[in-house]
């Protein structure tokens, strides 16, 4: 039988949707353009105060990053979740505006997000959502 029969279908997900699925994960990536071409980082966030907040390490590319582009710079975020069985999933594209954060501005945050490596990721990174869609594959 033809398996394009059984393709599903993509669906535009509204910004709250986005957000909640946002608030869902505790994995994504992050994105941006650097000096050598694009990159992409997995990192663990949170969403804090309407905000995606991640831990990096201040001598990663992403810290080297923001100190060379300044506050407000262009960042971009994503996380999704599929199903190989059943073919569905989603994906959640934010972009935004980033900018170190000192731990102190945390507080009361329950020291979240929680990076899952080792390490010394103690500078948070903030990103305010400018644009945020999403789409779903929902089974035909």
């Amino acid at each position: 039988m033809n398996e394009l029969w059984f393709r599903g279908q993509l669906r535009e997900i509204g910004r709250a949707e986005c957000l909640e699925l946002l608030e869902s994960t505790s994995v994504g990536r992050i994105a941006f353009c650097s000096i050598r071409g694009p990159v992409v980082l997995p990192v663990n966030h949170a969403m804090i105060g309407g905000e995606i907040v991640v831990r990096v390490t201040p001598a990663g590319q992403t810290s080297r990053y923001l100190r060379d582009s300044g506050p407000g710079a262009d960042l971009t975020f994503e996380v999704d979740a599929f199903d190989e069985s059943t073919k569905s999933g989603w994906s959640v594209l934010v972009n935004g505006s980033a900018r170190a954060g000192e731990p102190e501005s945390m507080l009361g945050a329950t020291d979240r997000p929680v990076p899952w490596p080792a390490g010394s990721y103690w500078e948070y990174v903030r990103i305010r959502p400018n644009r945020v869609t999403g789409r779903r594959l929902v089974t035909a």
